[in-house]
C-alpha cells in the first residue's frame, strides 16, 4: 500500500462472547469478511485486524489492548475503526471511549 492523499488507514476489531461463536455463523471470520467488504466498499484500506474471544464487559482483552496501542502508536494518522455490530466492542461504553481518546 501506498500511503498517498487518499490513503484511508483502517483497523478492524472483532470479538465473539466465547470459544463456541469462533466456529458458528457470527465468528471472528464472517464479521471480518463483513468489515472488509464495508471498507472495500468505501475506499478504507485495512492495515490491521484485532480480536478477542471473551466477554464485551471486560475492559481489558488482549485484542482490544493491541487495537489500543496501535491507534495510539499511529497518532499522526487517525484510523477507521471497523466493527461487525457495536456489541461486539464492548457492552458498554468505556471502550467506545477508549478507542475515540486514541483516535483523535
Amino acid at each position: 500500500m501506498t500511503k498517498n492523499s487518499s490513503f484511508k488507514p483502517a483497523v478492524i476489531y472483532a470479538r465473539v462472547s466465547s470459544k463456541k461463536q469462533v466456529k458458528e455463523g457470527s465468528g471472528l471470520e464472517s464479521q471480518n469478511s463483513r468489515c472488509r467488504f464495508y471498507a472495500q466498499a468505501r475506499g478504507y484500506d485495512v492495515v490491521a485486524t484485532f480480536t478477542d474471544d471473551m466477554t464485551g464487559s471486560k475492559v481489558r482483552r488482549p485484542g482490544m489492548d493491541a487495537m489500543l496501542n496501535h491507534l495510539k502508536q499511529n497518532k499522526a494518522m487517525p484510523h477507521i475503526v471497523l466493527i461487525d455490530d457495536i456489541s461486539r466492542l464492548a457492552r458498554w461504553g468505556r471502550c467506545t471511549l477508549e478507542v475515540k481518546r486514541f483516535n483523535r
